[in-house]
């Protein structure tokens, strides 16, 4: 179906907008908790072993540009099988896609509307969220397309806000951390790295009659990742020991700027706009879970499968922060681990699939 197919373009800008989402939001808050002055080099140790990944993930796909993922792991290990892995992905995009979902509550919710309750208000999101997957994957990208030049925009704004008023002799001494501790930060926040998970739901679905993936998309990802670590600094240099107590960057790198007017801050604005990014990974992860979920039951019910992956996070959602007021913190130390376990078995599960694919088509040729 012509709505559930993308083109490179827009599936790179949609990458971009989930990594806008993921590290530029609590992220850097929770980083900074662990390792102070040295969160950008998390953040950097982090990106490389993704961009490794998804470097290995362009290269499994030019091997197999036409096939889904799913179509791959039948074809390779069964059906049976595949819908394991299929869980799997249901499972990991569930909990990445409520770290968004906390994002807009953060912002929403205990800044800007902090008196109307979260639960009924969500629902405004969640109606949002899910006509944009029913719609499918091509209104998401047209999407992303639309809005990444806005978002960036908006971004680097941000960040020059910040430099502006910012201390940088803060950040001294560069490297005084120990690369166990930088990589124990990793493990325990590894939920939010791994953005090139997102293409286990993409591939086989980007229109390779007018461009594939190519090896300096990895590139691309590296000099994000660069950008966002000089948006890391100044976050630690205006706000030093009290970085971890932010809930946002990019609603906080810009606070100590000169813009005030009588209505309040106007580089609110920015951050609200900026929180397109996150109802467009949240659309993401969560059409994502749709998609698996269809593949599971047969690929008749999409449109039912968009709305129990919508119901799920709202559900889940209020079950792990309100009612039982698990904080984000042991939130993550719980799935770091097993994020980190999905996002290396399932790239190298593609790409020996794809090897053994490729093999028997060379047998069944001679």
């Amino acid at each position: 179906m012509t709505r559930f197919s993308i083109t490179r373009r827009q599936a790179l800008f949609l990458f971009v907008i989930c990594t806008i989402s993921s590290k530029l939001q609590t992220l850097p808050c929770l980083i900074s908790e662990d390792v102070g002055s040295n969160l950008w080099l998390v953040l950097l140790f982090g990106g490389a072993i993704d961009a490794i990944f998804f470097a290995l993930i362009i290269w499994a796909n030019q091997l197999c540009p036409n096939m889904t993922f799913y179509e791959l792991l039948c074809k390779i290990i069964g059906k049976f099988f595949a819908k394991i892995v299929m869980l799997v992905l249901i499972v990991y995009f569930l909990f990445t896609a409520l770290m968004p979902y906390e994002a807009v509550r953060n912002v929403f919710a205990n800044n800007l509307f902090d008196t109307l309750p979260w639960q009924s208000f969500s629902i405004f999101l969640i109606f949002a969220v899910g006509y944009l997957v029913f719609c499918g994957l091509k209104t998401i990208g047209r999407s992303a397309e639309l809005y990444l030049v806005i978002l960036v925009t908006c971004v680097t704004l941000l960040f020059l806000l910040g430099i502006f008023t910012a201390n940088f002799e803060n950040i001294l001494p560069l490297f005084d951390a120990k690369i166990g501790k930088i990589a124990n930060s990793y493990v325990d926040h590894s939920l939010w790295f791994g953005d090139y998970m997102i293409f286990f739901c993409l591939i086989g679905r980007i229109d390779t009659s007018k461009q594939a993936l190519k090896f300096w998309d990895a590139l691309i990802y590296l000099g994000l990742i660069v950008f966002y670590a000089l948006g890391y600094v100044t976050f630690y240099c205006l706000y030093t020991n009290l970085a971890g107590s932010q809930t946002s960057l990019l609603s906080s790198i810009s606070s100590f700027s000169l813009i005030e007017l009588s209505i309040g801050r106007a580089d609110w604005f920015l951050v609200l706009i900026c929180q397109i990014a996150s109802v467009l990974s949240l659309s993401s992860y969560t059409y994502c879970i749709a998609d698996a979920l269809n593949n599971i039951i047969g690929k008749k019910h999409y449109a039912i499968c968009a709305i129990v992956a919508v119901a799920i996070i709202y559900v889940v959602d209020l079950f792990l922060f309100s009612h039982t007021g698990a904080s984000i913190n042991a939130y993550l130390h719980l799935t770091g681990v097993v994020a980190l376990i999905v996002q290396t078995s399932l790239p190298v599960l593609y790409i020996l699939c794809t090897g053994f694919y490729k093999s028997k088509a060379k047998r069944s040729n001679l």
